[in-house]
């Protein structure tokens, strides 16, 4: 879904850096090998995620939703020194390909793959988080959020995927639809964080933890 005019969209991704060939042969593959490729994060959002990661220099990044493994390889270019990575899975379909390329990253050695439930992952995870991507099970949004704020650090990033959901949430809402709009307003008026709500791709929700 895009929310602006496709040639401008296709005039500000010519005009962005280009994504490194393991990107580019990785969304290739997606489209190639998945029967929904449109999960993945893509050039333009990927370069997103690079650019604030890059900006963000984070420690310690959580990623709930593998996929194929774009948006972690575009995360991970920002992670500092003795950074790290860990992005949770809950399905193996596509481990073939998100553990390859991975596998292939320059910064393979800082992203570690676990497969399982979120919700039952999250609170193993370690204190300090620094940069939280979500783009998973769209029902569990707020509980994925809820687990999360405590474990992040004071001025800790939290992005959350599909956010205007392919734009129906201004029209006749769907179920899905619904459950986002519930979630965005949710969002909106919790405490703990300041939030921001983009047209970029199928809308990205930021909340920076107080």
């Amino acid at each position: 879904m895009q929310f602006i005019d496709k040639k401008l969209q296709e005039y500000c991704s010519t005009m962005s850096t280009n994504a490194s060939d393991l990107l580019v042969e990785l969304e290739r593959q997606t489209h190639l090998r998945t029967l929904s490729p449109r999960m993945i994060s893509g050039f333009f959002q990927g370069r997103f995620l690079s650019m604030i990661s890059r900006i963000k220099q984070p420690t310690y990044i959580v990623e709930i939703g593998t996929f194929t493994g774009y948006a972690a390889i575009c995360l991970s270019e920002g992670l500092t020194v003795n950074g790290r990575l860990v992005t949770i899975e809950l399905d193996k379909e596509y481990n073939d390909i998100h553990e390859s390329y991975i596998g292939l990253s320059p910064q393979k050695e800082k992203i570690q793959v676990e497969y399982g439930d979120a919700l039952n992952v999250i609170p193993n995870l370690d204190q300090g988080i620094d940069l939280v991507f979500i783009d998973a099970s769209k029902k569990h949004y707020q509980q994925y959020v809820e687990l999360l704020l405590p474990k992040m650090a004071q001025g800790g990033l939290m992005i959350a995927d599909n956010t205007l959901w392919n734009g129906d949430i201004i029209k006749e809402m769907s179920a899905k639809a619904k459950t986002m709009h519930q979630f965005n307003t949710w969002i909106h008026q919790l405490s703990e964080v300041d939030n921001l709500l983009l047209p970029i791709r199928d809308g990205l929700t930021m909340m920076l933890k107080k």
